[in-house]
Parts: structure tokens; C-alpha cells; sequence
């Protein structure tokens, strides 16, 4: 769709009003992300510590819990993914067991939205509704997150997903 110069610069205009409140919503985002992760690694060496074994390294490196031959490790992908905020690795690597992993996502989120319009595209409109959004969402409360697992039911290929509402409970859960 060819857009005639008004439009543009109208575009042109809910861009640059955007990107400050866009940036400022990242930030806010990667420092609550951070803290969750630093937060998750905390609750990692306590919950094998308060059971005697030697923990190295923290967050966002690589960290091994060890108790003579038994060692655990949990490592941090920050890489973002559509619905996943963060992928968190759990192991038991000695002697060596299914890696677990957890994923870190949006509290109360379903997974990602998908607007559907019906009729002509105003992206004028488009631009401005996502400028409100944005707009709301830096002014309402930051984000908040959940640690959640996803297996097979029965072994089979169907799938379950669990939510924690942290690390802490994942460990005590699947880690006694």
C-alpha cells in the first residue's frame, strides 16, 4: 500500500513519540528480567547449600552445585524467544540425569497475542492504538514473571505446562 506524504509524516511523527517510551519499557523490562534471574540463582545455591554442598559461579555464568560425586548445574539462556523470556537449565550432571528446563515467562500471560482485523488496514490507527499501549504499559505496574516447566502427561507425547512462582518451588519440587 502506497501511503501519500501526510500519512507519512503522520507515521513519521507516532514513530518519534514512541521510541522514547518503547526504549524506557525495554529497560524496565531487562532490569526485572535480571533481577528474576538473579533472584532464581540466589534460591539455587541456597536450596543446595542448606543441603551441604559447595556451590560456584552465579548469574549470568554458569552454576555447579557439588557433594562429593554428585553435581547439579544451572545455566542461564537469556536469549528471547516469542512467548519466553529466558530459558533456565537445570541438570543433574553427575551422575548424569534429563536436563530440565525452565522457562521464564510473563506472569499470567497465555502465550503470544494475535490481533485479527477485519477490512482495510489504517495504519494510522495500528500506530497509534500500539502508541497507547505502550504508553499504558510503562504506566501501569512492571512486569512480573513466572518459572514454568513443560512435560510429557504418561509419558506421552501430549504436554502439561506448570507454573512456579519461583525457582525455589521448582527446586523443592523436582529436587528434594
Amino acid at each position: 500500500m502506497d501511503l501519500d506524504l501526510a500519512t507519512q509524516k503522520k507515521l513519521a511523527d507516532i514513530q518519534a513519540a514512541a521510541t522514547p517510551i518503547l526504549q524506557q519499557l525495554r529497560v524496565r523490562n531487562e532490569t526485572a528480567k535480571a533481577s528474576a534471574l538473579r533472584a532464581a540463582a540466589s534460591e539455587f545455591k541456597a536450596h543446595f547449600e542448606k543441603e551441604g554442598f559447595l556451590v560456584v559461579g552465579g548469574y549470568p555464568a554458569r552454576m555447579t552445585a557439588k557433594y562429593q560425586h554428585l553435581e547439579f548445574v544451572l545455566e542461564f539462556d537469556e536469549q528471547e524467544r516469542a512467548y519466553y523470556w529466558a530459558i533456565l537449565k537445570l541438570q543433574q550432571t553427575n551422575p548424569k540425569k534429563p536436563e530440565t528446563k525452565v522457562a521464564l515467562v510473563r506472569k499470567g500471560s497465555k502465550g503470544p497475542r494475535v490481533t485479527t482485523r477485519i477490512g482495510r488496514p489504517d495504519p494510522i490507527a495500528d500506530a497509534e492504538a500500539r502508541l497507547a499501549e505502550a504508553q499504558e504499559a510503562l504506566d501501569g505496574p512492571g512486569i512480573e514473571f513466572d518459572f514454568q516447566i513443560e512435560a510429557s502427561v504418561n509419558g506421552s507425547n501430549a504436554r502439561a505446562v506448570k507454573n512456579y512462582a519461583s525457582l525455589r518451588d521448582v527446586l523443592l519440587e523436582h529436587y528434594k
